[in-house]
C-alpha cells in the first residue's frame, strides 16, 4: 500500500514515494495537497499512511523539532496532523 492524501471518498491523491524519507517532506506533502485540490476542487484534510511511514515521520528531524514542553501529552497523531497541515492522520 502507498501513502495517500484523502479529501473524501474517491478523492485520493497517492504520494509518489515514501514521503517520510524526503528531506523536504513538508514540501512534498504540500505539493500533493495542491495537486489533489487542482484535480478534484477539494483541499484534502486527511492523510492515510502505513505504520512504517508513520513511525518514520515520528523520527523525522523536522517533526522532532516541533515537539517541545507545550506539546507533551498530546497524541502523536494530532501533532503530526498539525505538522503536515491536515485535520487527521490515519494509520493503516
Amino acid at each position: 500500500m502507498k501513502d495517500k492524501i484523502d479529501a473524501g471518498e474517491k478523492r485520493t491523491y497517492w504520494l509518489p514515494y515514501n514521503v517520510s524519507i524526503d528531506p523536504d517532506m513538508l514540501l512534498v506533502v504540500e505539493l500533493a495537497k495542491r495537486a489533489m485540490q487542482k484535480k478534484t476542487g477539494v483541499r484534502p484534510n486527511k492523510i492515510k499512511m502505513e505504520l512504517k511511514t508513520y513511525d518514520e515521520v515520528l523520527l523525522h528531524p523536522d517533526f522532532m523539532a516541533t515537539i517541545d514542553h507545550t506539546t507533551l501529552g498530546k497524541p502523536a497523531e494530532a501533532l503530526m496532523a498539525t505538522f503536515l497541515g491536515v485535520e487527521k492522520i490515519g494509520v493503516v
